[in-house]
């Protein structure tokens, strides 16, 4: 289940961004799979749509961690940064729009870039979305 993207219509509408302009990417998808609740959201969204959540009147602008401009929205079941440009780890840019999964209208990325992304990125806190991943049949 997608928390977040339960508060988030409204204001996707209201901000002129079709949901065609953004890509869900880490855990999101693990959450529209239904394989476990999802409150942060990682958004790639193309530079036009950026532009227009620059501007919405709940955005804040910030910095991620690898040091590039992003765009957060709190929502009652966690956060939504908003990313543009290129996702580069692992020699791979994670922002193509390649490898999608469309649930309710959104786009996701496919388990299997999931995969590659959370293994590549080594992180601790990965573990339990790569084992929820690959027990539900993805990535073997």
């Amino acid at each position: 289940m997608l928390c977040s993207l339960r508060s988030s219509p409204r204001s996707s509408r209201r901000s002129g961004v079709k949901k065609s302009e953004v890509q869900i990417g880490g855990s999101g998808a693990v959450g529209a799979l239904g394989l476990k609740n999802v409150g942060d959201l990682d958004v790639s969204a193309t530079p036009a749509a950026y532009a227009k959540l620059q501007k919405h009147p709940l955005g804040k602008a910030a910095v991620g961690k690898s040091g590039d401009p992003k765009v957060e929205f709190d929502t009652p079941a966690g956060e939504i940064e908003v990313f543009t440009g290129t996702w580069m780890t692992a020699g791979e840019d994670f922002a193509q729009r390649n490898e999608v999964l469309k649930h309710k209208g959104w786009h996701f990325w496919s388990p299997e870039k999931v995969l590659r992304w959370k293994r590549a990125m080594g992180r601790p806190k990965d573990a339990n979305d790569i084992r929820l991943l690959t027990k539900a049949g993805y990535g073997k």
